[in-house]
């Protein structure tokens, strides 16, 4: 038996705290049923997304023109900023995780700090925000200090 797999867990039981004893708990089969439905769902949004794509002209045109601004961008030495509020400026900091991993060069900006001025000359700006009229403010902030080989891409 290897160390972590016999290290017991720290995790204190709460009143709240439901021991499973067997692996025909009707908490386990609660469980998976919940994992079942959100992949479903989460299969269907992209089924839609791919839809969305293949058929719409429109769609297609949006993300040729972000691929163009941010690999030209990104070719200029530019650098991606992300915002957001909230559940989005988490959303924001695990994409800027994982564009630094693939050397995309990265920062996350909550849109308060946005006017503060620390923003280097050419940066292309990605607001994301679930609500629309929030994806409006940030867009109006970061237009404030858009720089002439500034980019800023709304998303919602």
């Amino acid at each position: 038996m290897s160390v972590a797999s016999s290290a017991r867990l720290s995790r204190q039981s709460s009143e709240s705290s439901i021991h499973i004893q067997n692996e025909s708990s009707p908490l386990l089969n609660r469980a998976l049923k919940s994992v079942d439905n959100v992949l479903s769902h989460q299969g269907k949004a992209i089924d839609y997304l791919v839809k969305q794509y293949r058929n719409s002209q429109w769609s297609q045109n949006q993300l040729k023109t972000s691929l163009k601004i941010l690999n030209n961008s990104l070719n200029d030495g530019g650098k991606v900023v992300i915002s957001g509020m909230g559940k989005s400026f988490k959303i924001a900091n695990k994409t800027v995780a994982t564009l630094n991993s693939l050397s995309i060069h990265s920062a996350a900006l909550h849109p308060s700090e946005a006017l503060h001025g620390d923003l280097v000359d050419n940066f292309i700006a990605i607001c994301s925000e679930l609500n629309p009229r929030g994806v409006g403010y940030m867009y109006q902030d970061f237009k404030l200090i858009q720089t002439s080989k500034s980019q800023i891409l709304a998303l919602r």
